[in-house]
């Protein structure tokens, strides 16, 4: 299999007869199958239907197939998802289809990375496996801004070894879209270094109470946690799904929470960070690293109030060239929020 530029859609191909003496009657060039996990960057599309077949490329899009791009300037999708560029200018009714092949049967998640300048916009994921019927989830887009992303992600999909084509719809248009991942269920929760984001990513918890639901801030994942809104400052601009920042709240000592990131088994050394808040100053949190060199240490809360919120930053921690890692935090008093963790190249 030999990977292919999406921004260079035209490709030579040379063959050299070092020793000659040979016959060449047909040279066969043919898409090869793409498998889980896969990401596409915006201009990596298979297909695609554009209502305005006069382009607004800015640069980005050398297929001249009308579909409308721009330079992005989101981290994510530059860094994580290797896309220069996002697609513009949607309009209702417009898609991008993609092709790939799941080789076992297994759970998988699909992402859109995608953005919005006003609320209201929805986009579909349309997944049709050969030979069997389609089905579609329809999905609300944050809308924080043209170029300040989020990740929709349609999770837990169970699926069988097939070929699919996966089709990502613009019902209302007035979106922006940067990437499209397949990904196996089981990565899901491995945020990207470097990034700061919201305490809800958590991949894992232990909640005392999960039958009683406390604050104003609905949790997005399965699990039920208490959380609350905040308008600290440094918590809204932590990385979310959500279009409010939020804290995690009302802990008790002895609760759990389990985050994991990913390293690119480059950089050996990080930052991590915490930005918590409590009314005692000897609330403390026990934080376990388990990666390359496996830590344990513990932070204490500054205890200036719920509201005032401080970063507590464990330096120089060793990752090595492990890529995947995962951070265990207990409360050992409680009583103390969190609104966001961070992971940060040492450089």
């Amino acid at each position: 299999m030999v990977g292919m530029d999406p921004y260079e859609p035209i490709h030579s191909l040379v063959v050299g007869f070092l020793e000659g003496d040979i016959n060449l009657c047909s040279v066969t060039i043919e898409y090869s199958h793409q498998t889980p996990s896969i990401t596409w960057g915006a201009l990596a599309y298979f297909d695609s239907r554009d209502s305005s077949p006069s382009s607004q490329l800015r640069g980005c899009n050398p297929r001249y197939d009308g579909v409308d791009a721009q330079p992005t300037t989101d981290e994510i999708c530059i860094s994580r998802d290797n896309s220069a560029c996002n697609i513009a200018h949607t309009s209702p009714g417009e898609y991008l289809e993609y092709h790939f092949y799941v080789p076992h049967d297994d759970d998988y998640d699909i992402w859109v990375r995608v953005a919005a300048n006003t609320p209201g916009k929805r986009l579909r994921i349309e997944l049709n496996p050969v030979g069997q019927p389609s089905y579609s989830e329809t999905f609300n887009v944050i809308s924080k801004g043209w170029q300040d992303y989020s990740d929709v992600v349609w999770d837990l999909l169970y699926l069988q070894e097939n070929e699919y084509w996966l089709r990502v719809y613009f019902e209302t248009g007035g979106v922006n879209l940067c990437s499209v991942s397949v990904k196996d269920s089981s990565s899901r929760y491995y945020v990207h270094t470097p990034g700061t984001y919201s305490a809800l990513f958590y991949a894992d918890i232990m909640d005392f109470t999960p039958q009683i639901k406390y604050g104003n801030c609905d949790d997005y994942t399965k699990w039920s946690v208490d959380a609350l809104v905040t308008t600290d400052p440094e918590c809204v601009q932590a990385i979310s799904e959500k279009e409010v920042a939020c804290a995690i709240g009302w802990t008790q000592a002895g609760e759990k929470l389990t985050y994991q990131f990913e390293t690119d088994g480059v950089h050996k050394y990080v930052n991590l960070s915490f930005r918590i808040s409590s009314n005692n100053p000897s609330r403390r949190m026990e934080v376990a690293l388990y990666t390359a060199d496996p830590s344990l240490y513990v932070i204490t809360s500054p205890g200036l109030g719920w509201d005032e919120y401080r970063t507590v930053t464990l330096e120089n921690l060793y990752v090595g060239a492990v890529r995947y890692h995962d951070i265990y935090i207990k409360f050992l008093d409680g009583n103390v929020n969190i609104c966001s963790f961070g992971v940060e190249y040492v450089e």
